[in-house]
């Protein structure tokens, strides 16, 4: 440990830090996997963890998981939204330019 592992911050934000590099280890490992497309379940399951620590533009979770961002809109937030998985931060304008998804209370 010490000043030079990075780990800097406010005090409890150690947390979200040790989240995040989970995070980023189970998304290296579903992008990883042998095959053109990531496991559906798996894919899910990390954004699900994104989507819990803060609201996600989908652009920047396609970024994050290497995924085209129109197509994780149409196979996947758009279904996590419709099985109360996933919630927009503008419900009442499914195309606003700053929509973002966060995890609902159920997700």
């Amino acid at each position: 440990g010490g000043v030079a592992d990075g780990l800097g911050g406010a005090p409890g934000g150690l947390g979200e830090v040790a989240v995040r590099k989970e995070i980023d280890a189970k998304a290296r490992e579903i992008i990883e996997k042998p095959g053109p497309r990531p496991r559906k379940a798996a894919l899910r399951e990390a954004i699900m963890a994104l989507t819990s620590l803060r609201p996600w533009l989908p652009a920047e979770l396609a970024n994050e998981l290497h995924y085209n961002p129109d197509k994780l809109t149409e196979r996947h937030l758009k279904a996590m939204v419709e099985e109360g998985l996933l919630e927009r931060t503008h419900p009442d304008n499914p195309k606003h330019p700053a929509q973002a998804y966060r995890t609902t209370r159920r997700g």
